[in-house]
């Protein structure tokens, strides 16, 4: 997390003299970073300006880049922003919905509704205030070339009906998504490097990444977790730098990963899945799970609906909530949500139709 803090533009750091900032960036100095690894000599010989100029831009970056402490009391009058689920008692267990200023993380096997519950989120987020939504706009970051425009549509149409109503309502939704396809790690660290700039331009309230382990687990073989690891750290200090510095909520998505060893926290397994020594749990490892504040699971649960659970929250408990898939997106059923006693440790089996079936 220091290190995203590190990587601020200077552009975005107050109080830097303009004349000081147009020297700095013209000597190749962008960055906290670029300024704070150089010797007070070294810049006072690349900038030539006054030794008080220099402490004036070495306090300004030092100022910007440390938090400030702020007490329980500021927070509770603060308060926080929740973009929506659209599933109230979800939103209910969540405290509100999607909670801005954190991450969050939605795992599942492949056809269980991710990339839907992205889209739909996306759409929720451009709704205005007064109705629900968050009144911005919203980047979606594409690594498995899932977005679908046309599904944008559809969900807003059959989600918000009296909002998007019109072809204009319509074009205006679909306007205020932006989306950033990312082929690999390269391009995915240039986007969130350049996201500041579009989140303030483009009063982007929402930004989700579809899907943080496709990449990971595409350039990375099991003899390098130990740099798959350092690159996930990394990404997932960006990601929380732009939500806590903006108060957005940012979701990722992740995929699933099988392992013959018994899983720990709480398990949605069948008996006869268990036999046969193999579960399936969320790829990236338990080091990954620690770098996001909230997990939710998309999982194939006995022979009931499929169910959305809240797997790792500092609000809830652990509950399952039973949805189907419909042209609004993800819909809760009547199906009363499920309460499990079990803790969570990062690597809790996951219910999918193949282990379903054994």
């Amino acid at each position: 997390f220091q290190l995203a803090h590190m990587n601020k533009k200077l552009k975005r750091v107050k109080d830097i003299p303009r004349e000081i900032l147009q020297i700095c960036h013209a000597n190749d100095l962008f960055t906290a970073k670029d300024v704070l690894s150089k010797t007070d000599i070294d810049l006072l010989a690349l900038l030539d300006i006054c030794y008080e100029d220099i402490l004036v831009l070495l306090g300004s970056i030092c100022i910007s880049i440390c938090p400030e402490p702020v007490t329980a009391l500021d927070m509770l009058q603060k308060g926080r922003k929740s973009l929506s689920t659209t599933m109230d008692d979800l939103n209910e267990a969540l405290k509100g919905g999607i909670t801005a200023g954190t991450v969050t993380e939605l795992v599942g096997p492949p056809g269980i509704g991710k990339t839907q519950f992205c889209h739909m989120l996306c759409v929720t987020s451009t709704v205005p205030l007064e109705c629900g939504g968050l009144g911005g706009g919203a980047i979606y970051i594409d690594t498995e070339a899932s977005f679908n425009a046309e599904r944008i549509v559809e969900i807003a149409q059959q989600k918000f009906p009296t909002i998007y109503n019109s072809e204009e309502e319509l074009v205006r939704c679909a306007e205020s998504i932006i989306v950033y396809p990312a082929a690999n790690s390269e391009e995915l660290f240039q986007i969130l490097d350049s996201l500041e700039e579009v989140i303030i331009e483009k009063d982007v309230k929402f930004v989700v990444i579809d899907s943080i382990a496709a990449i990971a687990r595409r350039e990375f073989d099991t003899k390098a977790l130990w740099h798959r690891q350092a690159l996930l750290g990394k990404q997932a200090a960006l990601l929380k730098l732009l939500a806590e510095n903006y108060d957005i909520p940012v979701l990722v998505t992740n995929q699933v990963t099988t392992t013959r060893n018994a899983p720990t926290g709480f398990s949605f397994n069948s008996p006869s899945a268990k036999l046969t020594g193999s579960n399936t749990i969320a790829a990236l490892g338990t080091a990954w799970a620690h770098c996001v504040n909230t997990r939710l699971i998309l999982q194939h649960f006995r022979d009931k609906s499929n169910m959305v659970t809240v797997a790792k929250s500092p609000v809830s408990a652990v509950f399952s909530f039973p949805y189907i898939i419909t042209d609004a997106g993800l819909q809760r059923t009547d199906e009363p949500a499920m309460q499990s006693s079990n803790n969570y440790w990062g690597d809790s089996s996951i219910e999918t139709k193949q282990n379903k079936g054994i």
